[in-house]
């Protein structure tokens, strides 16, 4: 996907897009433990680690990625949601307060299980969970964008609303 993401994805974006977008962009791909707090999940993305004799390394550098679990527990705002697994999806974690990040799909992070390399972190319904590496679930493209990129009007907080960027 990492492949992927830096090549095929970002060479379909305009000239205009490619100028806002940090190409060395810092992207810490650490795992994250079945009970671990926003906190942990972040210290842990920090670290180089070998689960079943995969290396996950961190950090890397490149163009695109996508959300790591720990941006998406803390965007929650509800400290009942700020841990990964053992959340019912049904509890309401996150729905009032995610607002353009809440998903009713599954989407990819970048944090892979922390006891087994066949599972990865994913952000479901104001929650995240894990999932098998083979299971098809989707994913959103992030990027870091460049220091002298602003804001000229929008508030984020949904699609008529979305951010423009200059």
């Amino acid at each position: 996907m990492k492949e992927k993401l830096n090549t095929t994805y970002y060479n379909s974006l305009s000239d205009t897009s490619k100028a806002m977008i940090d190409e060395n962009g810092i992207w810490n791909v650490g795992p994250a433990g079945r009970e671990a707090t926003a906190q942990q999940s972040y210290e842990t993305s920090l670290v180089s680690k070998t689960i079943s004799d995969a290396t996950h390394i961190t950090p890397w550098i490149g163009k695109v990625g996508l959300m790591a679990s720990y941006e998406y527990l803390y965007a929650t705002g509800v400290d009942t949601c700020l841990t990964v697994g053992g959340r019912d999806y049904d509890s309401g974690c996150g729905k009032e307060t995610l607002d353009w990040l809440y998903s009713r799909a599954a989407l990819w992070t970048l944090s892979p299980r922390i006891d087994g390399s066949d599972f990865a972190l994913c952000a479901y319904y104001g929650a995240i969970n894990y999932y098998g590496i083979g299971d098809l679930r989707n994913a959103v493209p992030a990027v870091f964008l460049k220091s002298d990129v602003k804001i000229v009007s929008g508030d984020g907080k949904a699609i008529s609303t979305a951010y423009v960027l200059k």
